[in-house]
């Protein structure tokens, strides 16, 4: 999954929507991806009856890709749901959970300030924070068979309002030449709205997935936040 980030130092980096696309009891589906973070996303389902579903997902990334600016997440979750067919080629499903996650952040701008004079700024975030969300997904398959077995191209739609409280959060912003250091902390918390949109290659029970989204804050929400979600991988399901 790739992410272009509206914060330069986030501490809240939305995961991949994970969206499993069930069609009867029994089905299995797991998935990893890759995000333009150069972070690892996964996840898994199982799918208890023929319309009750169980689901768990996360990301990871602990390398630093700059020796400067860097992000760092940790994240996972767990939530049930309900799913149904809608005619032959159609899915809708909703699901709820919560998950628990930690980050840490640096971003260096250097910049020339109103006489020329050369500054750097820094700002250096981390938190420990706990996310309830809900999701529900509209997906259709083209080709092959309603349960998916042979080849086939999948979209879907998925939207996903989530709570994002933070247990722990710390924001330091130093400007270098002014000596200046600002240091803001506390348990700030916000509703975010997701939206997201998927895009499938089925090839029996191997597919190819892209995936691209949003993650729209009411405002000035107390804590950095990422914006742009996409992701790039490969789904199992059987």
């Amino acid at each position: 999954m790739m992410a272009i980030l509206s914060s330069c130092a986030p501490t809240y980096i939305p995961n991949k929507m994970h969206a499993p696309f069930f069609h009867k009891q029994g089905e299995i589906e797991a998935e990893v991806a890759l995000n333009n973070g150069l972070g690892i996303e996964y996840g898994a389902g199982y799918a208890l009856t023929s319309h009750v579903a169980v689901i768990a997902n996360g990301n990871l990334k602990l390398i630093k890709t700059q020796d400067s600016n860097y992000s760092r997440n940790r994240f996972i979750e767990s939530g049930i749901g309900y799913f149904d067919k809608i005619g032959k080629n159609g899915v809708f499903e909703i699901y709820a959970g919560a998950g628990w996650g930690k980050s840490d952040a640096l971003a260096i701008d250097d910049y020339n300030g109103h006489y020329g004079e050369s500054d750097q700024h820094l700002t250096e975030t981390s938190g420990n924070y706990f996310r309830i969300f809900m999701q529900l997904e509209l997906g259709l398959s083209f080709g092959g068979k309603s349960e998916l077995k042979d080849n086939s191209f999948e979209i879907g739609i998925i939207y996903r309002p989530v709570y994002v409280s933070m247990l722990k959060y710390r924001k330091d912003d130093i400007t270098i030449t002014s000596g200046t250091d600002i240091i803001t902390d506390g348990t700030p918390h916000a509703f975010l709205n997701e939206f997201g949109g998927f895009y499938r290659l089925m090839f029996k029970n191997l597919g190819l997935e892209l995936q691209s989204g949003f993650s729209f804050p009411p405002g000035n929400i107390g804590f950095e936040s990422g914006f742009f979600i996409a992701s790039i991988g490969i789904i199992y399901r059987n």
